[in-house]
């Protein structure tokens, strides 16, 4: 009688373990679906970008489990950055940012950070709900304060603190430039320009030119001079758009005239150097990488205008006073 109990204790206890464990396997099985079902991620990019499945894991280390949110992602190509429109919604609010960026790898992490922060209030509120259905606990009296780093950072703050921490770019520009109001005629030169971009915004640079030589005569005699020109100097640059980028200019310009007197009984050599303010407009054409086109086009306004003058011949060029300015060339940013 006692065996045949024991083997219907243990007939039971295999039942139960059999019965059992499927049940908790289909429930395993039902919250992880839960959990993958909390988080939709469509994600269109080009090629070469990240695919949706690592936007979503790195949106998944971000979001509390449990937490529904929805997003909706389109990349697109413009010149050499990357836009990215980007809706995201949950249970209680939805929102459209636009971000920019050099490469589609910072615009991922972007986007897992924004939409990470979206669902930061709901897990605020979950977790106040559950701090007020929980018995309230005495707090030991050493415990530390939270740690700055650990309070949710607003969506609006992550691109002004990234584009306040951007990293200065070197620019280096060849340039073909003219001149005209400085000497007799319009001329043409060559120069280089180099600077900083401190900003995506804001450039300084300095440049110097040199003109080729040309003749100036006293009227219809054979007196005359031949003049050259460098000029040189620095501006700054505040672009107001971008893609095709537009952007006003002000500097401080430095001009040295050289004149070798000629045809008449008695010639010297001689020079003027002046300066003045420059103001101008700049463009700026992305071509490939950091490959681009700069052209510009201003006004430079010498403060004084010293003339050249043969004895006997009369005044041989006299500097105008406002002289055109413009320039074009080939720029690398890097």
């Amino acid at each position: 009688m006692r065996k045949r109990r024991r083997g219907l204790a243990v007939a039971f206890l295999l039942a139960s373990v059999a019965f059992v464990a499927p049940l908790r396997a289909r429930a395993q099985q039902g919250d992880a679906v839960t959990a993958g079902d909390s988080l939709d991620v469509e994600w269109a990019t080009p090629p070469e970008c990240p695919s949706s499945g690592e936007l979503r894991r790195r949106v998944a280390a971000r979001v509390p489990v449990g937490l529904a949110v929805r997003a909706r992602g389109r990349v697109e190509k413009r010149a050499a950055r990357y836009r990215l429109s980007l809706e995201v919604s949950t249970a209680s609010s939805r929102g459209d940012r636009v971000l920019e960026a050099a490469s589609c790898e910072e615009l991922v992490e972007s986007a897992a950070v924004v939409i990470a922060m979206s669902v930061a209030p709901a897990a605020e509120r979950a977790r106040e709900e559950e701090a007020a259905a929980a018995p309230a606990a005495p707090a030991p009296p050493s415990a530390p304060a939270p740690a700055a780093s650990t309070s949710p950072e607003r969506p609006s703050e992550a691109p002004s603190r990234r584009a306040s921490g951007a990293p200065a770019h070197v620019l280096v520009r060849a340039e073909l430039s003219g001149d005209a109001g400085l000497l007799p005629i319009a001329a043409l030169g060559g120069g280089l320009a180099v600077g900083v971009v401190l900003a995506r915004d804001l450039s300084l640079e300095a440049n110097a030119d040199l003109f080729g030589s040309q003749d100036g005569t006293v009227g219809a005699s054979a007196a005359g001079a031949s003049f050259g020109l460098i000029t040189g100097g620095a501006r700054a640059c505040y672009a107001v758009t971008h893609g095709l980028e537009i952007a006003p200019c002000v500097g401080v310009e430095v001009a040295r005239i050289a004149a070798s007197g000629f045809g008449a009984a008695k010639v010297s050599d001689a020079d003027s150097v002046t300066w003045g303010p420059e103001a101008l407009v700049a463009g700026r054409f992305p071509v490939a990488g950091p490959i681009s086109v700069r052209f510009g086009l201003g006004a430079f306004v010498p403060i004084s205008r010293q003339s050249f003058v043969i004895s006997a011949a009369g005044t041989v060029h006299q500097p105008g006073a406002v002289a055109l300015r413009t320039w074009f060339g080939p720029e690398v940013r890097f």
